[in-house]
């Protein structure tokens, strides 16, 4: 999680294991993202396809720096922040076992 926190897009992240793969789910700095987005006149479709491929450069990224079981299968986007504790942990267990979202 830490490899993945550390891009400037990434505001927070969280990694677990679902049928033997390390998957990961992150929530990206959309106000960053979207002031990019309108400098370059970027469509709705575009800022996705955008986004589709900062995802797999940074899932790309982080597997060149981790151990070979450590690699990252998939990255899953997070539209909505994490839901957390009171005391702002990440409250992993409703991500665990969670499906993607379309």
């Amino acid at each position: 999680e830490s490899a993945l926190n550390a891009f400037d897009y990434v505001l927070e992240s969280l990694v677990y294991q679902e049928e033997g793969q390390l998957v990961a789910r992150v929530h990206l700095n959309y106000e960053l993202l979207d002031a990019q987005a309108r400098r370059r006149g970027w469509t709705e479709t575009q800022t996705q396809a955008h986004i589709d491929r900062l995802i797999e450069n940074i899932r790309l990224s982080v597997n060149e720096k981790v151990s070979s079981f450590s690699r990252i299968n998939k990255i899953l986007e997070q539209t909505e922040p994490f839901e957390k504790t009171p005391t702002q942990k990440i409250k992993r267990y409703l991500y665990s076992r969670a499906k993607e979202v379309v």
